[in-house]
């Protein structure tokens, strides 16, 4: 069996991965929801990365704000 990668919950409004389940049932009696602790969104739909996509995410952000300059 191949080794299961592990994926990051990004928050789809302020990109972060803040994302927490927004009550205790979630996912278990309702379909599952999450809160950002960033921003404050509430909903159902999540981004899914890798922690490697994610840090090439960040770097080309940290790229875009130097060229801003």
């Amino acid at each position: 069996m191949g080794k299961k990668k592990r994926k990051i919950r990004i928050c789809p409004k302020c990109k972060k991965p803040t994302l927490r389940p927004a009550s205790y049932v979630s996912g278990w009696l309702t379909p599952e929801r999450f809160r950002c602790m960033e921003c404050g969104y509430v909903g159902h739909i999540y981004l899914e990365v890798s922690p490697e996509e994610y840090e090439q995410y960040l770097k080309d952000q940290a790229d875009k704000s130097e060229d801003n300059k």
